[in-house]
């Protein structure tokens, strides 16, 4: 078993632990967030389970009190604290579309500071054939094609299908919530089945991108080989990514989607993850995987702007 194939086996059952272990906890709830000002108490955030019958069930209702002291990370009402980087922004622009592509922008980087000191390796070609023939920009390209399919075909063309499938609440159904709901949001809203667009944003575009690239400059490192800080930086920073996005996937499993919804977002996801897993991994996708991954390393000459 390969390097890669080994962390493409990891990443997928150390997600699915994560997710299993957000839906045991979920207790068949599903929390939306409402208007503060609208719960009796004085709430600086507030809660209903929209699957409960009434406000008098256990835990439907949950109002986080002004001067709440945050117990820990995983609570709902423990916000994401701000000494994480990144970790209150993983569904906004720009860090959702930066975050994936961040080992591009290190490789970049050195690149910079390279030309800065004139130590750029003697095979570095800037010439439109050499744009043309670079992996490297094939791969740039690639990620923001998963990028664009995430958010045009897994979000909008999804969603669209899933508003077909499922019925739209009616304004005149009764919910016990209702005074309790935020100006913006539709009377009963919540309730009809809704596969987690969160779970797709994590799986199918902030982690996959990010990690077959991280794979690949394992593999085959852009740095020399005595410079210790580049793949100290790359490494880190996507065992951070990871760790931020399951934090995030934790809790949107716990509290704000059923388990067949989470687990249906993830099935989504595969859409953007299957694909990237066999292009590096399987043996019948060598015809493919040579076009954007050579196969053999070029040392740490490997180029920003690489011609192969």
């Amino acid at each position: 078993m390969s390097l890669m194939q080994k962390a493409w086996a990891a990443h997928f059952c150390v997600t699915l632990a994560v997710l299993a272990y957000g839906s045991l906890n979920n207790h068949q709830r599903k929390y939306m967030s409402v208007d503060p000002t609208n719960v009796p108490g004085q709430c600086f955030r507030a809660f209903v389970d929209v699957l409960s019958n009434s406000e008098t069930d256990e835990d439907a209702l949950i109002c986080c009190p002004m001067g709440y002291e945050r117990k820990g990370l995983l609570g709902i009402c423990d916000k994401t604290p701000a000494f994480l980087p990144f970790a209150r922004r993983l569904s906004q622009f720009p860090e959702a579309w930066l975050l994936p592509i961040f080992p591009f922008l290190l490789r970049g980087l050195l690149r910079l500071y390279q030309f800065s000191q004139s130590t750029l390796p003697a095979s570095v070609d800037f010439s439109v054939s050499g744009l043309i023939q670079s992996t490297t920009l094939r791969r740039l390209i690639m990620a923001f094609a998963c990028l664009l399919c995430r958010g045009v075909v897994l979000y909008s063309f999804f969603n669209y299908l899933e508003h077909l499938v499922v019925p739209t609440p009616s304004n005149d159904e009764p919910c016990w919530y209702r005074d309790f709901l935020k100006q913006f949001q539709t009377p009963c809203s919540g309730r009809t089945f809704d596969f987690s667009d969160h779970v797709v944003l994590y799986f199918a575009q902030l982690i996959p991108c990010a990690l077959a690239e991280t794979l690949y400059c394992v593999s085959n490192p852009f740095w020399k080989r005595d410079n210790r800080v580049m793949p100290m930086v790359l490494v880190s920073g996507m065992l951070y990514l990871y760790f931020i996005t399951f934090l995030g996937a934790f809790k949107t499993s716990a509290y704000f989607h059923t388990p067949a919804e989470i687990f249906t977002g993830f099935a989504v996801s595969l859409i953007v993850q299957v694909p990237l897993y066999l292009l590096q991994c399987s043996n019948s996708w060598e015809p493919v995987r040579s076009f954007f991954y050579p196969p053999e390393a070029t040392g740490y000459n490997t180029l920003l702007i690489q011609a192969n």
